[in-house]
């Protein structure tokens, strides 16, 4: 077994099924998932090759999915403390709007937008303290 440096999954190259998938999830994450430009897309802004979209729970149920399965794949990369998007969530008041932009036919960046009741201002220096851990136990202890 090898783990690939670019995409960090690992595989064994001799077995032709995790070639294939190696293939598949190291195009997704080193150049972005593609889709293609669907009429249910709620186009936002578009300049040469890039464009934004907006997926929320009334987007067409393919645009949230897409809006899930890229959300999965930032987690993966950045391991962040937040909660994934999913498409199946019901409507509530956190009102959370999935940004997606495109350059061609991949989706190659995300933002994540949604209401919150509590904002807590944070600096480098203070989520330096031993890797974040401290405020970390501090939102798990609220």
């Amino acid at each position: 077994m090898i783990r690939c440096a670019e995409c960090g999954l690992g595989y064994v190259p001799e077995v032709l099924e995790d070639a294939k998938y190696h293939r598949i999830y190291h195009d997704k994450k080193v150049n972005g998932i593609r889709y293609r430009r669907a009429k249910s897309e709620a186009l936002i802004w578009e300049e040469g090759d890039f464009r934004i979209t907006v997926a929320n729970f009334f987007s067409a149920t393919c645009q949230s999915v897409r809006a899930q399965q890229v959300g999965l794949l930032a987690w993966e990369d950045t391991k962040f403390c937040f909660g994934r998007y999913h498409s199946n969530e019901p409507l509530d008041d956190r009102n959370i709007h999935n940004f997606l932009l495109y350059c061609k036919n991949r989706v190659v960046g995300l933002v994540i937008a949604e209401r919150r009741s509590f904002i807590e201002k944070f600096t480098w220096e203070s989520w330096a303290n031993a890797g974040g851990r401290q405020l970390l136990d501090r939102f798990r202890e609220a």
